[in-house]
């Protein structure tokens, strides 16, 4: 016999059901749990339940929805059915790996665009009015996807971001268009760290794309917790459902996927969701809220892999059906917005990225960012692994002040970090090397170190300008410099000489025709109304990508290096996101 708090998401009828007919869509939004003996998790892995390797028999202690009460948990993989068993010793465990009883569907695209359009639209609607409104709150970037869902209910709306960032300001915009009840969280740097120690006890995750989306996540359900609501739907699973990343819309050319169309990308991106909802689950779960997501409803994504490649991917415009479809309630200005990933439209992963710079984890160390959040972590008595008896309770190690590597014991690579300040500074002392003057260099060099933020893919003020700022080292004169910026998402390339200068021109630079001229193109020590002629710490380089020639999306990446053309040396180079 199933009980009922055995199964999570389903009846034990519906399960049975679904096993017996191999049908992987029975109509859920998803289920986990033990029917009849054996565990079971639904085909896309929109429950949790895990196993323990060390445990006897059916008992509680053998499974649970929640890993930290188990020894050696694991978690159940999506689309299995894993019997329970015991043996004459008492060392029964779950079977292996169990079987893959569901796989999700891969059926012939809908020749008819209409049909299929008012297909997506019916099943959108329907699994969000479901959702019901008692004890609801929206997680709102302003986006189609959460419109898409905020529009259809009578719930608050909550958005989380630095402010500033894309996510206030599209939140804003596109509550006032649905006369929304928005509810901000103006994110700070003690806000991240806090943040950071409950992810991390939550997922056991430490690298930065996880630890980017999971704080935001927590934030705004930490929020909601606060306000009373138990309850959080989101709008998440579009995007991967109906074709919302760059990387789908490029395919085959783009190296991020392995599939040859857009659909195939497509699927290959929305087999990556069961990894994405442990993530998710136990980062909102964590702040005392249940997460709902009903634009996965079984409905939904039924609908949506019915979809023709044309339908998902138009010229530059994606998730085409599904803005068609929603537009029935969405405002315009939301139904076109381009989206951008949460890590990035909150700016957290901006953040993030700066406070582990500021903490002495630079860039030239790899993966620093990781690095980071395993020192905050670490000196918290957290690690990057599930903890027995669940979630560690909200740490407070760290919470009320900055923390320096001088705070805790500091990782080797954050020694290396340490050690190479040293350096320059002994460098400076023994041997006169620090700059008297522009033309002053190190023995051999120039030296120095330096960054590039992220790059915004937004139209505004700040829209895709590349910002490279000097950290230490050597000053060395702007007119000694070249600045090589390459786009390989777009596959093109410029090289910046004959600066500083007044406004840029064509004659400034070779390569593709990347940058945007005139006055506007350029600020910072690249400017002859900005610099003195000297690039030296704590100045910026500043150029601005042009728009109109190389639109930038959230997702590709921008290559920068800095040379000394006398030396022949290159003086810096890095890789960085755009967002």
């Amino acid at each position: 016999m199933t009980l009922e708090t055995d199964l999570r998401g389903a009846s034990a009828a519906t399960v049975r059901g679904a096993i017996e007919r191999g049908d992987p869509l029975p109509g859920t939004a998803g289920f986990a749990g033990l029917v009849d003996g054996a565990l079971v998790r639904d085909v896309l892995g929109r429950e949790l339940v895990y196993v323990d390797r060390e445990a006897a028999g059916e008992g509680a202690s053998a499974w649970s929805f929640d890993p930290g009460g188990l020894a050696d948990p694991e978690l159940l993989p999506a689309g299995s059915v894993r019997p329970l068993r015991g043996d004459p010793a008492g060392e029964g465990r779950g079977e292996p790996g169990g079987r893959q009883v569901w796989t999700l569907p891969d059926p012939a695209p809908e020749t008819d665009e209409g049909a299929a359009v008012a297909a997506v639209r019916a099943a959108v609607r329907e699994s969000v009015d479901e959702v019901g409104s008692t004890g609801l709150a929206v997680a709102f970037s302003g986006g189609v996807d959460s419109t898409a869902v905020a529009a259809r209910v009578d719930a608050p709306l909550y958005v989380a971001g630095f402010e500033g960032s894309h996510d206030l300001t599209a939140a804003r915009s596109a509550a006032a268009a649905i006369d929304g009840d928005l509810r901000e969280t103006e994110v700070t740097h003690a806000d991240i760290e806090r943040a950071v120690e409950a992810v991390v006890a939550a997922t056991g995750r430490t690298n930065a794309m996880d630890v980017g989306i999971a704080v935001p996540l927590y934030l705004v359900a930490e929020r909601v917790a606060a306000d009373g609501y138990d309850r959080l739907a989101l709008g998440q699973g579009a995007d991967e459902l109906f074709g919302g990343y760059a990387k789908v819309a490029r395919a085959p050319e783009d190296p991020r996927v392995e599939a040859d169309t857009v659909r195939a990308a497509r699927r290959e991106t929305a087999l990556g969701l069961p990894d994405q909802f442990e993530r998710d689950l136990r980062a909102i779960r964590a702040a005392g809220v249940e997460p709902v997501a009903p634009l996965l409803h079984d409905r939904v994504v039924r609908a949506a892999l019915a979809l023709p490649g044309e339908l998902l991917v138009a010229g530059e415009g994606r998730k085409v059906a599904f803005r068609r479809a929603v537009r029935a309630w969405v405002p315009e200005s939301a139904a076109a917005r381009d989206k951008k990933a949460l890590q990035y439209g909150s700016l957290v992963a901006r953040e993030l990225d700066r406070l582990a710079r500021q903490d002495g984890f630079k860039r030239r160390l790899n993966d620093h960012v990781r690095k980071y959040v395993e020192a905050l972590t670490d000196a918290c008595g957290i690690t990057g692994k599930h903890k027995k008896g669940g979630l560690l309770g909200t740490p407070h190690c760290m919470r009320g002040r900055r923390t320096g590597v001088g705070d805790r014991a500091i990782s080797k690579e954050g020694m290396v970090a340490i050690a190479f300040a040293l350096t320059v500074a002994m460098m400076a002392v023994t041997g006169g090397l620090l700059i008297q003057s522009s033309g002053s260099l190190s023995a051999g060099g120039p030296f120095l170190s330096a960054s590039t933020d992220p790059v915004d893919a937004g139209s505004g003020s700040d829209g895709q300008w590349v910002r490279i700022t000097h950290e230490s080292g050597d000053a060395v004169e702007v007119a000694n410099l070249s600045v090589n910026v390459s786009v390989p998402d777009h596959r093109k390339r410029a090289t910046l000489h004959g600066l500083p200068t007044a406004e840029l021109g064509q004659d400034d630079y070779t390569g593709n025709h990347l940058f945007t001229l005139g006055r506007a193109g350029i600020a910072g020590e690249t400017s002859t109304n900005d610099t003195d002629g000297v690039w030296s710490s704590g100045e910026t380089i500043s150029l601005r990508i042009e728009e109109s020639r190389t639109d930038l999306r959230p997702g590709e990446s921008v290559e920068v290096s800095v040379y000394h053309v006398p030396e022949r040396r290159q003086l810096y180079s890095e890789t960085v996101p755009v967002v």
